[in-house]
C-alpha cells in the first residue's frame, strides 16, 4: 500500500507544510485566521450553554446537570488552547494584533469562570462514590485541540490542492465555507455529520456529498498527523496497524486490510467515506529497554479481518461481500476475503484501496 510518489493532493500539503515550518507570514495568517474563527464558534457555544446554566440556576426547580458543567470545562479549555495557538504562531511572524482584538472583547467570558468552577465543584460534591468522584474532577482536562491535524487540514485546502478546485466547483462560497466547517469540527471535535451540517448551511452542497467529504477529509486529516507523530517517535515503534471498524458494517477491502503490519514508511490508502484508522504498532519493552522482561505482551493485539469475516452470520457476510454468490465463492475456497481487496493510483488524489467485484476477485486469486 505504498504510495509510489506524491500526488497533487500531497504536493499542495507538503508545499503549505514547508511554509509553515518557514514562518511565512502568508501560511501563518492562514492558519490564525482558522483558529479566530474557531476561537468565535467555541465561544458562541459556551455563552449558549452558560446561558442555560444560568437559567438553572435562578429557577430553584431547575437541576443544573453534570452535561452542563462538562461542556462549560471543555469549551474553556479549547478555547484557552485556540489562544495560546494563536499568541505561539504570531511570535512566529505573523500578525495577530486584530484576532487577539477580537478576543480581548470576550474578558467577560474569563470573569464567569469562577462562578463555573464552584457550580462544577457544588455538583460534583453531590456525588457519594469517592473514585467516581475523583474520576469527574479529572474529566475536564482531557479537551484537546489537535493542533498537528488542524495544520494537515488546511495543507490539504491550500492554492493548487484538487480538493480546493472541488470546493471552488460548487459554489464561490463553498471553499471558505468548508474550510470553516472542517477547521471547527476537528477543533471542537465535532462529529463528520455535524460538520457535513455546518457546511451545508453556507455551500450549496448536498446532504450525502457532506457528509462524504466531512468524513473523508477529516480523518484524512487525522491520519495524516497520526502518521507524522508516529514517524517521529520510530525508536519506540515498529510500524503500524491496520484498524478498520473490525465489524459487518465495514466493506470487504476495509474488512480483508484490518488487523495488517505496515512499516511507518507506508501510507493508509483510504477510500471515500472510509473510518479506517492506523494503530500504533510499538516495540516490545524488551526491545525498547534492552532487557528481557519476562510476561512482554504490551504490543497492540489485532485480529485479522478474515477471522472477524468467518465469524459473522451468513446475512452479513453476504452484505460484506455483496452478493450470494460471492459468499459461495468465498464458502467453497475459490477466493479469499483478500482477494477482494483492490488498489488503484491517482495522480490527483494519490492511491486508495477499493472493493473488487467477485469476477475481480476470482482474477486477483487465480495470479495468487
Amino acid at each position: 500500500m505504498t504510495n509510489p510518489g506524491p500526488s497533487l493532493l500531497q504536493d499542495a500539503h507538503d508545499r503549505y507544510m514547508r511554509r509553515l515550518e518557514n514562518a511565512e507570514r502568508g501560511a501563518l495568517g492562514r492558519l490564525i485566521r482558522a483558529y479566530g474563527d474557531s476561537w468565535r464558534a467555541m465561544r458562541d457555544s459556551l455563552i449558549a450553554n452558560l446561558e442555560r446554566i444560568q437559567k438553572a440556576q435562578a429557577n430553584p426547580d431547575a437541576l443544573i446537570t453534570l452535561d452542563m458543567l462538562l461542556r462549560d470545562q471543555r469549551m474553556r479549555a479549547l478555547l484557552d488552547q485556540a489562544e495560546a495557538e494563536m499568541r505561539r504562531l504570531g511570535g512566529l511572524g505573523a500578525d495577530i494584533a486584530e484576532e487577539l482584538q477580537k478576543l480581548g472583547a470576550d474578558s467577560a467570558l474569563r470573569d464567569s469562570d469562577a462562578a463555573m468552577r464552584a457550580a462544577w465543584a457544588d455538583r460534583i460534591s453531590a456525588v457519594l462514590d469517592p473514585e467516581m468522584r475523583r474520576a469527574l474532577l479529572d474529566l475536564p482536562t482531557w479537551a484537546t485541540v489537535p493542533k498537528e491535524a488542524l495544520r494537515d487540514l488546511l495543507g490539504f485546502t491550500a492554492d493548487g490542492s484538487p480538493l480546493a478546485s472541488l470546493f471552488d466547483a460548487i459554489g464561490p462560497e463553498a471553499r471558505a465555507g468548508w474550510e470553516s466547517a472542517l477547521f471547527k469540527g476537528l477543533a471542537t471535535g465535532k462529529g463528520p455529520r455535524d460538520v457535513a451540517a455546518m457546511a451545508q448551511r453556507v455551500t450549496a452542497t448536498g446532504m450525502a456529498r457532506s457528509l462524504t467529504i466531512a468524513r473523508t477529509e477529516m480523518l484524512r486529516a487525522y491520519r495524516t498527523a497520526s502518521a507524522r507523530s508516529y514517524q517521529a517517535n520510530k525508536d519506540v515503534l515498529d510500524g503500524w496497524v491496520w484498524l478498520s471498524s473490525g465489524d459487518g458494517d465495514a466493506c470487504a477491502s476495509c474488512l480483508a486490510m484490518h488487523g495488517s503490519v505496515h512499516p511507518l514508511s507506508d501510507t493508509l490508502s483510504s477510500h471515500p467515506n472510509c473510518r479506517c484508522t492506523m494503530g500504533p504498532l510499538t516495540k516490545s519493552i524488551s526491545d525498547i529497554l534492552g532487557v528481557d522482561v519476562p510476561g512482554d505482551d504490551s504490543r497492540l493485539d489485532v485480529p485479522a479481518g478474515e477471522d472477524i469475516f468467518a465469524k459473522l452470520s451468513d446475512a452479513r457476510k453476504v452484505a460484506v461481500l455483496g452478493s450470494t454468490a460471492a459468499l459461495a465463492a468465498w464458502k467453497a475456497g475459490e477466493v479469499t476475503l483478500g482477494d477482494f481487496v483492490g488498489v488503484k493510483r491517482s495522480t490527483v488524489w494519490g492511491s486508495s484501496h477499493y472493493q473488487r467485484s467477485l469476477a475481480g476477485a476470482r482474477a486477483a486469486a487465480e495470479r495468487r
